[in-house]
C-alpha cells in the first residue's frame, strides 16, 4: 500500500490519513496517530497491499521507469479490486423426483389429495412472494429487482437552489444516521466517518478508511461504541460496507444523485481532524454535477478514472466515508477526495446512485459493473526507454546499457538501438497490440506525436479511453511500420 499525505492543521504527532507527497488530488484519508489501541479485540484485515514497482523494472503500459522526466501534477493511489469471502446464509433446496415404471390409474381420493396439495402449494408461493416484495426497496430508477437490502431511497424528486437550506433541527436529527469510525492498523490509528444504511447495523464508508485495519470501532452519535465487522469492499471504487450488532438504528435516507443541480445547497457531516470533532457539519453548493477525475500513481501512470460530484463544501481528513446531503438531509454522495495543497473548496463525493449499486452488490455477494470508476486504458505492452546509437543487454524483461565490445561478444542477448523511443519488452495476451506489434519493436510515434520516453507514451495514452483506436508508428528491422491498435481497459 502506498502512503500518501494530505494537508492538515492537526498536531505534529497526528499522522492523519496515510498519504505522503501528495501535490494535487488527495483522498480525504482518516486521521492517523502513532500509538495503536490494543484494548479491544477484532480481526478485520481488508486485504493485501498493492505492490510498488522496484527500481529498474520495466514500465507496463506507460509506467515511468524511474527516469528524470517531470512528474504530472496529479497523483493518487493503487486501488485494485479484491474479492472477499463472507458468510452467506445457506439455503437448502428440496427437490422431489417421482418416477414410475408404468402408468397406474389413480383413485378418486388420491386425485383429490393431489389437486388440493397443488392448490395449497400455489397459495403458499403467492403468499411468500407477497411478503418478500413488500420488504424490498426499489433502486433509483424504481424498477423491481434492484434491491438495496432495505436501504431507504427517497422518491421525492430533485431539490433545487431555490429549495433553501436544511433546518438546524433536521441537521441535528441527521447526525443520528452518521458514525465515527476508528481503526487500529499495524502502523497507528485512524479516524473516518460512515453512514448508517439499515436499522440493523449495516454501515457504508470509504475503503481507504478501513484499509489495513486490524481493529475497527464504530461510535454512534449517542456515544455507544461497537466492535465492527467488515462485510466487503471495492478498493477500486473506494467503498466498503461494515456491520455492527445493533438494532433500531436511525438509517439514513438516500436521494438520487442524478437529480442533483448545479448550485444546489449541500452539507457534509463527518469527523474532520479526528474523533474530537465528530459530527461536524459544513455547508456549500454543488460546483459540478458530474466530474471525471484522473487518479495517478507515483510513477505518473494513470490508474483509473472516478466519476464524482464536485462541491465547495469544506471537507478535511476524517470526513472520508461521510455523507454529502441535500437540503432534505438525503444522502446524495459519499465523501472520498479533496484537492489539496493551495486549493480551497474543491471536494469530491461518490454519487449515491453508483454507490448504492456497489454497496448492495457487496452486501448481497454478487458481481457488479461500476459506474463510479473505470480502469486505465492499456496499450498492451511492457516497454522501456531506449536512446539511439546505444547498445543494450536484455535482462529478462529489462534492458541494461552495455559496451560495444560486450554486445559483439554476446549478440544473442544484446541489441543496438538505431532510434530513440520505447522498446517493447513484452506484449500482453488478449489485447490488440499482441497481434500488431512484436517484442523488439521501438515505438516512435502515437497519433502523430513523437515518443522519446515511456513518459511521453503514458501522457498520450492517459488521455484516451479503453476501446479507442490509436495509430502507432514503430521501428522494426531497419524500417518504420504503422499499426492501428485498439486500447484495452484495466479491470
Amino acid at each position: 500500500m502506498e502512503n500518501n499525505d494530505y494537508k492538515s492543521n492537526t498536531p505534529n504527532n497526528d499522522d492523519s490519513d496515510k498519504d505522503s507527497n501528495m501535490s494535487n488530488i488527495n483522498r480525504d484519508n482518516p486521521e492517523q496517530k502513532s500509538n495503536p489501541d490494543p484494548s479491544d479485540e477484532a480481526n478485520n484485515t481488508p486485504g493485501q497491499n498493492s505492490e510498488q514497482r522496484d527500481e529498474g523494472e520495466p514500465a507496463e503500459d506507460g509506467q515511468k521507469n524511474n527516469e528524470s522526466e517531470p512528474q504530472p501534477a496529479e497523483y493518487a493511489f493503487r486501488w485494485n479490486w479484491t474479492d472477499n469471502q463472507k458468510n452467506d446464509s445457506v439455503s437448502a433446496d428440496a427437490s422431489v423426483n417421482a418416477g414410475v415404471k408404468k402408468k397406474k390409474k389413480l383413485s378418486g381420493g388420491a386425485l383429490f389429495a393431489i389437486i388440493m396439495a397443488g392448490v395449497f402449494l400455489v397459495a403458499f408461493v403467492a403468499l411468500a412472494v407477497s411478503l418478500i416484495t413488500d420488504t424490498l426497496i426499489t433502486g433509483p430508477d424504481g424498477e423491481f429487482g434492484k434491491t438495496y437490502v432495505n436501504i431507504t431511497v427517497s422518491d421525492l424528486g430533485p431539490t433545487s437552489p431555490e429549495n433553501g437550506s436544511a433546518s438546524s433541527e433536521a441537521l441535528e436529527n441527521f447526525k443520528n444516521s452518521t458514525v465515527v469510525i476508528q481503526t487500529t492498523t499495524p502502523t497507528g490509528t485512524g479516524t473516518g466517518s460512515g453512514i448508517i444504511l439499515t436499522e440493523d447495523g449495516y454501515i457504508a464508508t470509504n475503503y481507504h478508511v478501513i484499509e489495513d485495519a486490524v481493529h475497527i470501532y464504530t461510535t454512534l452519535y449517542s456515544g455507544k461504541r461497537y466492535n465492527t465487522e467488515i462485510i466487503g469492499y471495492s478498493e477500486k471504487d473506494d467503498l466498503a460496507v461494515l456491520k455492527i450488532e445493533a438494532d433500531n438504528l436511525a438509517a439514513a435516507t438516500f436521494g438520487k444523485s442524478s437529480d442533483c443541480a448545479l448550485g444546489e445547497k449541500v452539507y457534509a457531516v463527518g469527523s474532520p481532524a479526528g474523533a474530537d470533532f465528530g459530527w461536524t457539519v459544513t455547508a456549500g453548493v454543488i460546483s459540478c454535477v458530474e466530474r471525471t477525475v484522473n487518479i495517478y500513481d507515483d510513477y505518473g501512470t494513470l490508474e483509473k478514472r472516478m466519476n464524482v460530484i464536485q462541491t465547495d463544501v469544506s471537507v478535511n481528513p476524517g470526513n472520508s466515508g461521510g455523507p454529502l446531503i441535500n437540503s432534505r438531509c438525503e444522502v446524495i454522495g459519499i465523501v472520498t477526495l479533496k484537492l489539496a495543497d493551495d486549493y480551497v473548496g474543491m471536494g469530491f463525493a461518490i454519487p449515491s446512485d453508483g454507490a448504492l449499486e456497489i454497496i448492495s452488490a457487496i452486501i448481497e455477494g454478487r458481481d457488479f459493473d461500476s459506474s463510479v470508476s473505470s480502469g486505465r486504458p492499456l496499450v498492451g505492452i511492457v516497454g522501456v526507454t531506449v536512446n539511439e546509437n546505444i547498445y543494450y543487454r536484455l535482462d529478462g524483461d529489462r534492458v541494461v546499457v552495455v559496451s560495444q565490445d560486450y554486445a559483439e561478444n554476446n549478440p544473442d542477448t544484446t541489441f543496438f538501438a538505431d532510434v530513440t523511443g520505447v522498446y517493447v519488452v513484452e506484449l500482453t495476451d488478449g489485447l490488440d497490440a499482441k497481434n500488431k506489434l512484436q517484442v523488439g519493436d521501438i515505438i516512435t510515434e502515437i497519433d502523430g506525436s513523437a515518443i522519446y520516453t515511456i513518459y511521453d507514451l503514458s501522457s498520450i495514452i492517459n488521455q484516451k479511453n479503453g476501446g479507442d483506436t490509436v495509430s502507432v508508428t514503430a521501428y522494426r528491422d531497419g524500417k518504420y511500420i504503422q499499426r492501428n491498435i485498439i486500447l484495452g481497459t484495466e479491470e
